[in-house]
């Protein structure tokens, strides 16, 4: 019976309990950061946990609540891209004690974009809001370059220079770049 359990796991949140890993793919929205702490808190917050990655990104307010579960997570984790993680989903990653890729896969980071359809008031305040969210971002991904390249201190205008527009790397550039830890099977 246990085997089955197992089974339900896996094909219902893409969590393998024996081997502590969980696959989170497709759109970051509100059921990839349900199946994250579900996942998270099947495993045990103390336990280390790979997480298979393969996103084209989605809603900033999301990745902001994925990657603070996982830094909040008490074992060690390691994200392993394998596909891509584009804009929101290069951000999660950065919140991996280790960050890996497989080779072909594909790393994309750029400021983002939104719609707002509403009044000037709510926009303008919507704005306000993605403004610090973007910040907020761009702090962490900095961080997490300059904590690769200690010797070489990147400063956020540099960064936000290289982040305007989209910015696709494969992973030996964004190993390079320092987005990226290290490249795996």
């Amino acid at each position: 019976m246990a085997k089955r359990k197992e089974w339900d796991f896996w094909f219902t949140y893409g969590i393998d309990l024996q081997q502590n890993l969980i696959h989170l793919s497709g759109d970051v929205e509100d059921p990839m950061l349900t199946t994250l702490v579900r996942c998270l808190h099947a495993i045990g917050e103390d336990k280390d946990v790979t997480i298979i990655l393969n996103t084209e990104g989605g809603d900033i307010a999301v990745a902001l609540a994925i990657y603070d579960a996982i830094i909040n997570h008490k074992g060690h984790v390691t994200i392993k891209v394998k596909g891509q993680a584009l804009s929101s989903g290069a951000f999660i990653l950065q919140a991996a004690d280790v960050r890996e890729a497989t080779k072909n896969s594909i790393i994309m980071t750029h400021v983002g974009t939104w719609a707002v359809d509403s009044h000037a008031t709510n926009s303008e305040l919507f704005y306000k809001y993605m403004k610090k969210s973007i910040n907020k971002m761009d702090e962490v991904f900095l961080a997490k370059i300059n904590e690769k390249h200690p010797d070489s201190p990147k400063t956020m205008k540099w960064w936000k220079s290289h982040h305007s527009w989209d910015n696709y790397y494969y992973p030996d550039e964004a190993i390079e770049f320092g987005l990226l830890d290290r490249i795996c099977d």
